[in-house]
């Protein structure tokens, strides 16, 4: 069977019109774009590993992650998918997260490359593994997922699982 982790990822959202993490700062939305551009460009890297895309929606609204990340989270790894306001947490239990997949590495990939744009607001990662201390952590969103043994995804009353 193999070793297994237990993974949550939170991301902010990148369908929205106006996101700021702080209201003074002057430059709020072009870092948001910035962001915006990051994820998408991520999302290409990450589109060559999925099996199935997902459709964009009928209705032609945005979805909430750019389709290449949402298509590997949700139908690769079979992630429950919630979406919460402004943020969307991916819980992934029972994965195989080995460094050596080209998947995980792309992943990872993108969490470094918003740390090293200083991006580190704009999601969360956290993943425990079987032994006690094989533990990680990154990024400083709000509410930001955390290990307690089990994953807490900070998610509010009225967060929905959705599947697109």
């Amino acid at each position: 069977m193999g070793y297994r982790s237990n993974v949550a990822l939170k991301f902010v959202r990148t369908d929205l019109e106006d996101y700021h993490i702080n209201a003074s700062e002057a430059d709020a939305l072009e870092f948001y774009t910035r962001y915006q551009n990051e994820m998408r460009y991520r999302s290409l890297v990450i589109e060559r590993h999925v099996d199935e895309l997902i459709s964009d929606p009928e209705d032609g609204s945005l979805l909430p992650l750019p389709i290449g990340l949402l298509s590997f989270l949700q139908n690769d790894l079979r992630a429950e998918i919630h979406l919460d306001n402004k943020y969307v947490t991916a819980l992934i239990t029972h994965v195989k997260w080995y460094d050596t997949y080209p998947a995980i590495q792309a992943v990872m990939s993108l969490l470094v490359a918003l740390e090293n744009q200083e991006m580190h607001k704009y999601y969360g990662y956290c993943r425990f593994g079987e032994d006690m201390e094989d533990q990680d952590h990154e990024g400083w969103i709000e509410d930001r997922p955390y290990v307690s043994r089990e994953i807490d995804l900070q998610t509010s009353k009225d967060a929905k699982i959705v599947r697109y």
